[in-house]
């Protein structure tokens, strides 16, 4: 753990030397994100003829910061409930709408299945998606990540998204933000992929230890929402100064 005050230590880690900072990781507060980009994405899947996947998220027009990050936090809960609904009658007709609304509640940055490659008829493969959940079911959560990797369009950010929703919560999600925070450098391609999120995992483990009442999920939330605070901002822009 380093003080997020001391800047210096902070400038002084090399790329891919694993540092946290010193922040209360108790609780599961809401996600919160000051630059959502919900409005985007909610406008790109309309345009790319999927809104009727979007009919009962509750949206609202021309949503502010705040509402937008209701929004978020109503989507995250639908998005659990239709997993475990899915789990529960192995409901095939579910997969496509999950796939969808993980994409809606990650923001822009997820919109390449929908807009490259020939879009989402062409980049959704269901069986390669439904062998990945299998996977991750039966605690193989390697290949799962693989199988994840594999679908087209996909890296690790929307990887680990999927993997989260589909573990119920059980494992986290590591993106660019979370990476340049821990790691100081941004996700790998595929191929290394695998190996830095199980090593996050390894080093979410050390964390759990110290800090009492902790998971890999208020962990990874609590350091989200504080990458986003004027003093994450500035350990990321010192972290990434360093590549």
């Amino acid at each position: 753990m380093i003080d997020i005050n001391n800047h210096e230590e902070i400038a002084a880690l090399e790329p891919r030397m694993v540092a946290f900072p010193e922040i209360p990781y108790q609780g599961l507060p809401d996600l919160f994100n000051p630059n959502p980009t919900l409005v985007g994405m909610y406008n790109l899947l309309q345009n790319k003829g999927l809104g009727d996947y979007l009919l009962d998220i509750g949206w609202i027009q021309n949503p502010n910061v705040q509402q937008q990050n209701v929004l978020l936090n109503n989507i995250y809960d639908q998005i659990t409930a239709l997993v475990a609904e899915y789990l529960l009658h192995n409901n095939q007709n579910l997969l496509e709408k999950i796939f969808i609304l993980i994409h809606l509640w990650g923001g822009i940055s997820g919109r390449s299945p929908f807009v490259r490659n020939g879009g989402f008829i062409h980049n959704f493969t269901q069986n390669i998606y439904a062998q990945g959940i299998d996977e991750l079911q039966n605690d193989n959560l390697h290949d799962a990540i693989v199988t994840m990797l594999g679908l087209q369009m996909i890296g690790g950010s929307f990887a680990s998204k999927h993997i989260h929703f589909w573990s119920q919560g059980r494992y986290p999600i590591l993106d660019d933000v979370i990476s340049s925070i821990v790691f100081g450098v941004n996700l790998p391609i595929n191929g290394l992929y695998p190996t830095l999120y199980h090593e996050y995992l390894e080093e979410l483990n050390i964390v759990m230890l110290d800090q009492q009442g902790t998971t890999y999920a208020t962990i990874e939330r609590n350091l989200y929402n504080w990458a986003n605070t004027t003093d994450g901002i500035i350990w990321k822009d010192i972290r990434i100064q360093n590549l």
